[in-house]
């Protein structure tokens, strides 16, 4: 399996500026599927983003306080090798 990107879905919000607040998980870190890695904000709403995959998350590709569009590949998830532990 190849690396995913984690993306900004479409959260409804309009015209709302969304913005990076804050990563939860470090470069390097192993995540599961579903876990929250980034916390985005839109004007007093805060949304959580998940990992697609179980794996490593390898880039961040947006730094904390940077505006998003939906859509946006936010960072980089490589699956972890089979038998590798968390």
């Amino acid at each position: 399996m190849s690396c995913r990107h984690v993306v900004l879905p479409d959260l409804g919000l309009g015209e709302a500026a969304i913005r990076a607040s804050v990563w939860l998980v470090r470069r390097g870190a192993a995540v599961e599927a579903g876990q929250p890695v980034l916390e985005v904000q839109a004007g007093s709403v805060v949304v959580d983003i998940h990992s697609p995959i179980d794996g490593v998350l390898t880039k961040k590709l947006v730094a904390e306080g940077k505006l998003l569009q939906a859509g946006q590949r936010l960072g980089v998830i490589e699956p972890r090798a089979a038998g590798a532990r968390r």
